[in-house]
């Protein structure tokens, strides 16, 4: 009995909060970040901890669940790796950049009445990235 008090008590103990993934306000990749991070934080990153990780992640994701079991069809997400699943997700809401596209919302950006030159400077940084 003291062997399943003291396993229930260390699976118990949480370090730091692992908010769901929400698309429209979450980048994938900075997402999968924390992920990784409150991973080690609970020593989850062994290879051994792999469904667990997974089980993790399909629970934060559960309001974008829909879109990846469309794609991982005729599969389930959980028998796809956690690379494969944020692989996916990163498809899904973050498609590739059309450079020409790009560089003519660059190119056509002009300051707007009321906006100072940092912001505009900001502006137009954030667009070069693209």
């Amino acid at each position: 009995q003291t062997n399943y008090t003291t396993l229930a008590t260390r699976m118990a103990v949480r370090h730091g909060k692992l908010d769901e993934f929400h698309h429209g306000t979450d980048q994938v990749e900075e997402y999968k970040e924390r992920f990784t991070l409150y991973c080690v934080a609970n020593e989850l990153s062994a290879p051994e901890h792999d469904d667990k990780r997974k089980a993790i992640f399909l629970t934060c994701v559960h309001r974008d669940i829909q879109p990846i079991k469309t794609l991982v069809r005729p599969s389930k997400p959980q028998d796809r790796s956690l690379e494969d699943l944020f692989s996916l997700l990163q498809k899904h809401y973050e498609p590739r950049v059309i450079v020409i596209a790009e560089r003519f919302r660059f190119y056509k950006r002009q300051q707007r009445e009321g906006e100072s030159i940092s912001q505009y400077h900001a502006e137009l940084r954030r667009l070069a990235k693209k």
